[in-house]
């Protein structure tokens, strides 16, 4: 492989990384403080494009939203759940690591070759995991909307 696309490889895989540790901390974030999911993803990805700069162009910034979205949307929703199950400290561990964890996930294919991120089957991995994430989400709404008794006008 010639050294200008070695380099290149590094600066997408530096950003991808960088992309996926940002996400899972400003998802985190998010959660602790309570704020809404879209406030807290368009700050943090406001975030990841301030530090994008530094490392690369604008343009090859774009290749680590996918991997902060993800990051983002599932620390966020865990740490989010375990606040009401765990002490705060723990659960914005464990939301942390399931972030990074999912990122890392997210990156495997990377390891196959340079057209890994724009292989067919590699935005489906992160489709699979917000799909996932929604059908959760709109189950648990209505577990809670079964059990809440109505409202009593008086």
């Amino acid at each position: 492989m010639a050294p200008v696309a070695a380099a290149g490889l590094v600066m997408i895989a530096a950003l991808m990384t960088i992309a996926a540790a940002i996400g899972a901390v400003g998802g985190v974030v998010t959660a602790l403080l309570r704020r809404n999911l879209a406030w807290g993803a368009l700050v943090t990805i406001g975030v990841y494009f301030v530090l994008s700069p530094l490392i690369s162009k604008l343009i090859s910034a774009l290749v680590g939203l996918l991997p902060l979205t993800v990051t983002f949307l599932i620390a966020a929703l865990a740490t989010g759940w375990l606040q009401s199950r765990s002490p705060k400290p723990l659960a914005a561990l464990i939301g942390l690591i399931l972030g990074l964890g999912a990122g890392i996930c997210y990156m495997l294919p990377l390891r196959f070759g340079i057209r890994a991120p724009m292989d067919k089957g590699t935005p489906w991995v992160a489709f699979v995991i917000l799909l996932g994430l929604v059908i959760g989400s709109i189950g648990k709404r209505r577990r809670v909307a079964a059990i809440t008794p109505p409202s009593v006008k008086s």
